[in-house]
Parts: structure tokens; sequence; C-alpha cells
């Protein structure tokens, strides 16, 4: 079973580091839907989409505008958006350490519940930010595409597999 639960983890971490570069965010219009079905007969409100990789280079564009937009939907508060961008590109990396630590130090207890509780309070905290932010303030409406949540929900699985190993392993 723990040999089971060893390949689970590292495909979790595989896709917390893929979904990386998938659409994390998209940004839509319905007044650029009705005119883009009054031309070509389909609706097309999609305006753009943005992967946890494009975060901060958009952020640190000339064309900034639009992602500086996003972090501030989640965060209003925080200043300097466009370097504090970059930590965005540490959530693949925390994947790998998580990774690295189940694979290193897995018989530990102590490790298992760090592990646990980081995989799951990454998911309870982003979609704390997602459910408590208001969408519906911007002109644009800004969308959870689905790579953030493919994010979301592997770490959410690395922490309830770890919990897992352990209460198994107590038995």
């Amino acid at each position: 079973m723990s040999h089971l639960i060893n390949k689970v983890v590292t495909i979790l971490v595989a896709v917390i580091v893929v979904s990386f570069f998938l659409p994390w965010v998209t940004v839509e219009s319905t007044h650029v839907g009705t005119f883009a079905k009054m031309l070509t007969g389909k609706r097309q409100n999609t305006v753009d989409q943005i992967s946890g990789f494009q975060i901060p280079i958009r952020a640190n564009s000339d064309a900034s505008r639009l992602a500086i937009t996003i972090i501030r939907f989640f965060a209003p508060d925080v200043k300097n958006v466009d370097k504090k961008s970059f930590f965005v590109w540490l959530v693949p990396g925390l994947g790998l350490i998580l990774l690295a630590l189940w694979s290193y130090a897995r018989k530990m207890d102590f490790v298992k519940i760090l592990i646990g509780i980081t995989g799951i309070a990454v998911f309870v905290f982003a979609l704390f930010k997602i459910t408590t932010t208001d969408m519906s303030k911007f002109l644009l409406e800004v969308k959870i595409a689905y790579g953030l949540w493919l994010t979301l929900y592997s770490f959410l699985g690395i922490g309830v597999l770890s919990f897992f190993s352990l209460a198994k392993s107590k038995s």
C-alpha cells in the first residue's frame, strides 16, 4: 500500500508542476463575446488566459495592467505587486520540496505531519481567497481556470495522503 501512495504522491507533484503552465485564470468579457458573435456567429468571450508561469512575466512587462489587476484581485492591499509576483514561481518548487521530503524522510512521523499540514493549508488558504474575493467588481469577468484547480487539488491530495500514510503506519 505504501508503494502505491508513493506513486500517487509523485504523480500529484507532477500534476502541480505541469499545471503551473496551464491556464490558472481566464479573463472574459460579455461585451466582447456579443461583438464576436455578431461578426463570426460564435460566442467567443475569452479575452485572455494566464498560467501560473506567466503571472510574474506579465506583471513585470510593459502591458502589466491586466496581470496586476488579477493579482490585486486576490490581494488588494499588497504593495509592489510586480516584484512580489515572482513568489508564484515557488508553487511548483513547494511541490518538489514536498516530494523530496516524502522521498527521503517519509518514515519520520513529524515529516508526514508537516507535509500533511502544508498540502492542506495551501488548498484551504487558496480556496478561502478564491471564495471570499468579490469577482463582480471588474469590468472583465475573471474566472479561475482548470490549471489552478488541478494545482490546489493536488496539494490537498498530498496532504490527505500524508495523514493517511501516518494513520496507516500507526495501525
